[in-house]
């Protein structure tokens, strides 16, 4: 089965990056971007590690553009 694929942009947040990018070269360096919980509020903060992106929601909203309402 052929189906054509369009591809308008691209993007990308995670642990160990912030754009295309720095995922890129973090995948291309091993590295893992698992490290103390420090956004997220949870009760596990000092003891369990996570692959948590390092940015809050407010910044989060401004990198997509959206609005502060």
């Amino acid at each position: 089965m052929e189906h054509k694929v369009y591809i308008a942009g691209k993007g990308a947040i995670s642990a160990i990056g912030n754009n295309v990018a720095e995922n890129l070269a973090s995948l291309r360096a091993l590295k893992t971007g698992v490290s103390k919980i420090t956004i997220l509020p949870t009760r596990y903060a000092e003891t369990l590690p996570a692959a948590e992106i390092k940015l809050t929601n407010a910044e989060l909203a401004e990198l997509a553009g959206l609005s502060k309402e």
